[in-house]
């Protein structure tokens, strides 16, 4: 990059009216000659040249940058995705952000995978490290993570705090302080904090390296020129240097797995390498999905960037995150909490309602570890002041939320494709995906994923009609991995929901809706025309009764969104068995199943074959309340359940076969 740039050309200005020019601080000079140049900052006036050495510039500039930075990073408005348009949902990042933790980079793989799976039952501490600290002690470090878990979020809150570091009017103005808001684990000072989207870098075509190219710093200095501009000039000093104040820059690249294409990637690996080799005083720091960064890729960095996996939210970490949440909402919005007067006193009231909701509930507490999912909790909390007491109308609510998350905006070359996309039609693809995959895994996991040959498929199966997605294969595919929150791509030809049970929600989705279209894993019976719900979900739990049981749990929920019963209690009906000896596995689950759906949705017998499906499940619990093949805490439910089934007032003492 050059220190000098092309002198600006002025008109020149008569001489009668001419002035002799008078240097406005003590760096600057008056010389005789045509021009002169340095740092960028020249004035001409005839061939008497004031030349301005640019500190007042740069600091100006400097100044302009921080701003921009915090501005765009500080402010996140989540108006987009909210249900009602005329509500605006807007929070500070500097305020909101919870620090996360990263697995202890000295774990061996075989160790982080097993803490991996302990992680969605206990609250483990012991193995984790903060992510700041982690920052701070590598100076070249590539930090990982799932869809969801934070990368970019992090980047944008480290982006701000140096910001406000190194601008100390803002800081007295705004009353922050970045460096205390880094943490005692920061050691670093003031560092000038460079952000680049990788993605926007990779279609940045006038800069980005071209083919045959490996891709050297040059190419990304030039992306920074055009988007800096006024201060981009004065980047190198702080690249290779420092003023008293700032200690040098942090160069952060985000986003690396959002780069599609394998020889895209490599370029990029050149010219982060190069960088580096180029400044070595300047800090970097990378983030790329997990499972993108996988060992042997061509486009890994080399080995002195260290590597690190953000690790979910503890207890602790959920609780200073809703808080934090409901303080900024208090200042913010109070008209949504009540009143100016009140707001803040609701906020403390919602934020322990939202809490405790989370103890409570184990299934949630899953969900609420990954930092998306529990901004969309705490969201869809906010709008309704509680969370559903349906499990289904709150996935259906999340799940709505995840497929207006992050919309490309009007600068996107992505957004005027997408204009006229279909989203029930994806949706539908999407409900039958997470079916086939639940049926197809062979071993039932977590990180389950479906190849891109199949998702194609089931895409093109849905282009029926004149429109039918409304935007081309390739353009719903990048949708889906980098725009919408529910389906993400692991790397370049798998693709996962975001957390299984959403793909168990859709699944179940499926089941109901589209009961006509999925694949059964085998044929109805010889007294069956086809399959239709809710017969699907009965043999399927006969089947596997592991693999199918919290989505016949999402069934129940499901149907209990409506305002009746009726399909409620058919629902339950129909998973009872005829005959409740001899109990097959299946048999003894699909009446547990059965029982669940009861207590979750309240049902009432309002009717005398309500009464008689109530009846009937009382003698199955009783049936199988002592069945070994049920874990104890089943068997504590099913005593709860039982207690409360004969507490109902309008239990009739009949105990009849609802066959």
């Amino acid at each position: 990059m050059k220190n000098s740039t092309k002198p600006r050309t002025e008109p020149r200005t008569p001489k009668s009216r001419r002035k002799p020019a008078t240097p406005s601080h003590a760096s600057a000079v008056n010389v005789r000659m045509d021009t002169l140049t340095s740092n960028g900052s020249v004035v001409i006036a005839g061939r008497d040249v004031s030349v301005n050495l640019g500190e007042d510039e740069s600091k100006a500039a400097l100044r302009s940058y921080l701003t921009h930075l915090r501005a765009t990073w500080n402010n996140l408005d989540l108006s987009s995705i909210v249900s009602d348009p005329a509500r605006h949902v807007h929070m500070q990042l500097y305020n909101l952000y919870t620090p996360l933790d990263v697995w202890h980079p000295a774990l061996p793989p075989d160790r982080l995978n097993l803490l991996r799976r302990r992680e969605a039952e206990l609250d483990l501490t012991s193995h984790r490290v903060s992510i700041i600290k982690a920052i701070s002690d590598e100076q070249y470090l590539v930090i990982t993570g799932g869809p969801g878990t934070g990368k970019s979020t992090l980047s944008g809150f480290l982006a701000i705090c140096l910001a406000f570091a190194c601008d100390p009017q803002a800081e007295a103005k705004n009353q922050v302080k970045g460096l205390e808001r880094l943490g005692s684990d920061w050691a670093h000072g003031a560092l000038m904090p460079v952000y680049v989207n990788l993605r926007g870098f990779a279609a940045d075509r006038k800069n980005f390296p071209r083919a045959g190219h490996e891709g050297a710093a040059d190419e990304l200095l030039a992306h920074l020129q055009d988007r800096l501009q006024g201060f981009q000039p004065h980047v190198a000093r702080y690249l290779d240097d420092s003023d008293s104040a700032i200690r040098g820059a942090i160069l952060i690249l985000d986003g690396l797995d959002e780069i599609y294409d394998e020889s895209d990637r490599r370029k990029v690996r050149g010219v982060v390498e190069d960088f580096a080799s180029r400044y070595p005083h300047c800090r970097i720091v990378v983030t790329c999905r997990s499972a993108a960064y996988r060992q042997g890729a061509a486009w890994r960095l080399s080995e002195r960037f260290k590597i690190v996996e953000l690790a979910p939210y503890t207890w602790r970490q959920i609780n200073h995150y809703v808080e934090a949440w409901y303080t900024v909402a208090a200042i913010n919005r109070p008209s949504s909490l009540g009143s100016r007067d009140s707001a803040e006193a609701n906020a403390g009231k919602y934020a322990a309602n939202l809490k405790q909701t989370l103890h409570d509930n184990l299934s949630l507490w899953s969900l609420a570890r990954q930092p998306l999912l529990l901004t969309l909790i705490t969201l869809i909390h906010e709008q309704n002041r509680h969370l559903p007491h349906n499990r289904g109308e709150l996935y259906e609510k999340t799940v709505d939320l995840l497929h207006r998350w992050n919309p490309p905006g009007e600068d996107d070359l992505l957004a005027h494709k997408l204009a006229a996309l279909n989203y029930d039609r994806v949706r539908q693809a999407l409900q039958l995906i997470a079916f086939n995959l639940q049926r197809d895994q062979s071993h039932f996991v977590e990180d389950a994923c479906i190849k891109r040959s199949a998702l194609l498929d089931q895409l093109l199966g849905n282009c029926t009609g004149d429109s039918g997605l409304g935007a081309s294969i390739e353009d719903v595919l990048e949708y889906l991995a980098t725009r919408n929150g529910i389906l993400v791509s692991d790397h370049g030809d798998t693709y996962r929901f975001l957390h299984l049970s959403i793909q168990e929600y859709l699944a179940a989705c499926a089941l109901i809706e589209q009961y006509d279209e999925v694949t059964m894993p085998r044929p109805p019976k010889p007294d069956m025309e086809e399959w239709s719900f809710p017969d699907n979900i009965c043999a399927l739990l006969n089947d596997d009764p592991f693999r199918w049981r919290e989505v016949a749990l999402f069934c129940g929920a499901i149907l209990g969104n409506d305002r009746g019963q009726e399909r409620l209690w058919g629902y339950v009906e129909t998973l009872l068995p005829q005959k409740l000896d001899a109990l097959e596995e299946g048999d003894v689950y699909r009446i547990y199943v059965a029982a669940e759906v009861w207590a979750n949705n309240e049902m009432r017998s309002r009717r005398p074959s309500h009464r008689l499906i109530h009846d009937y499940l009382m003698r199955a619990l009783e049936a199988i309340k002592a069945d070994e093949r049920l874990d104890a805490p089943e068997r504590t439910q099913i005593s709860t359940i039982f207690r409360q089934l004969n507490e109902c007032e309008d239990r009739s003492p009949a105990a009849t076969s609802p066959g």
